[in-house]
């Protein structure tokens, strides 16, 4: 709902750019109200519009908030550009939606936003001759947004699941109830700086190798640790105590899984420098019993069900509706103007963005990269589309 709630903020700068700039004389800031005739028009919904100069809107604010350059990469500028046409139209269906289910907007919340405005701006020189071309704009900007709390609350309430249910899910998906493999890890650090020449790392290898040939003689782990490591575990003997099974990298994984208590591995390179670590325990995984976790199970399921009720009445939403793209998506920064594509109207696809997975140096502990997915919709152009 952040698009959604754009708009209100939208109005809300508008108020303040007009505000501040009362002293210097300097222009109002622009809204985004309903487009005009003459208006470039983005998309209709059954019979409302969605003017080109809000999906601009909408696009840049959201490009600037999501990229740190101010502008997506090519190959995810038309999954944005999809995001934020689904939003406007989803904010148009789920309006008209309220409207079906008898919901009013919260007078009181209107209210309140307008008699803000008043307290904030009445000293203002030439606030008398701008508050009803402004004021009404907040209305219906607010009004809206409180439609579309409303009916998505509504929409949301779904009753909680039985205790027969949450323990049928929890038979269905026991990977969600499993406590990970365990390690008990110590580990010896010899510090190496990244950038340092090839030397300095052999000679670091060298020096590990020594140490680790007095450990097999029967020097202490802990000892050496303690003496040579330059890890902030050294103080404790070297001791990582436990990490879950995953964490460490693949490669490094691998040798782990193989492992007794009380093997140590080769020196392998981490991003710190050069390491060894010792498996001390294996603690293997293990499925909770249903009692331990009983209402996590009804929290998973209750979410699941959320929603998928979201999921189906947004996709009959858009089946029962006449929703016309009349700019295509295309590539480049947005839309261009003057450009027609087919109408449409129906469910669309999913388009799903791919996972940024990061890239794990040496064989020290894993970074994890993390997984996004935005649900979109691929349109129909009467011209070829841009992008990917």
């Amino acid at each position: 709902m952040k698009l959604m709630k754009h708009a209100i903020c939208c109005i809300a700068a508008a108020l303040l750019g007009w505000g501040m700039a009362q002293a210097a004389m300097a222009e109002e800031a622009p809204a985004t109200p309903a487009p005009t005739p003459s208006e470039p028009v983005f998309a209709r919904v059954n019979n409302k519009t969605i003017s080109l100069q809000e999906f601009y809107a909408r696009y840049n604010a959201l490009i600037r908030q999501r990229f740190y350059h101010g502008a997506p990469p090519e190959s995810q500028a038309e999954a944005v550009r999809q995001e934020v046409a689904d939003a406007l139209i989803e904010r148009e269906l789920l309006i008209e939606e309220a409207g079906r289910r008898g919901i009013q907007p919260d007078s009181a919340k209107i209210e309140k936003a307008v008699a803000a405005a008043e307290t904030r701006y009445a000293a203002e020189p030439g606030w008398e001759q701008q508050r009803e071309k402004l004021l009404p704009r907040l209305q219906e900007q607010i009004s809206r947004q409180s439609l579309i709390e409303q009916v998505e609350k509504a929409i949301k309430e779904v009753p909680p699941p039985a205790d027969t249910e949450a323990r049928a899910f929890y038979d269905r998906q026991p990977d969600l109830f499993t406590e990970p493999e365990k390690l008990h890890m110590s580990i010896i650090v010899l510090s190496v700086d990244p950038s340092s020449p090839k030397e300095v790392w052999a000679n670091a290898r060298e020096e590990m190798q020594k140490i680790l040939l007095r450990i097999k003689e029967g020097a202490d782990f802990a000892e050496m640790a303690r003496q040579y490591s330059s890890d902030k575990s050294a103080a404790n003997g070297g001791n990582l105590g436990y990490i879950h099974g995953g964490m460490l990298s693949e490669p490094l994984q691998a040798k782990i899984d193989k492992f007794q208590a009380g093997e140590i591995t080769e020196p392998v390179t981490i991003l710190e420098g050069v390491a060894i670590y010792r498996l001390d325990n294996r603690v293997p995984s293990k499925l909770m019993e249903f009692s331990e976790v009983a209402q996590r199970a009804q929290d998973l399921l209750q979410r699941e069900r959320v929603e998928q009720t979201w999921k189906e009445t947004i996709s009959r939403l858009r089946a029962a509706s006449r929703i016309e793209i009349l700019v295509p998506l295309g590539s480049g920064d947005g839309a261009k103007p003057g450009e027609s594509a087919q109408p449409e109207s129906g469910a669309k696809p999913e388009d799903v963005a791919k996972p940024d997975d990061s890239a794990k140096p040496g064989e020290g502990v894993k970074q994890e990269g993390s997984a996004r997915q935005k649900a979109g919709s691929k349109k129909k152009s009467s011209k070829k589309k841009g992008g990917k």
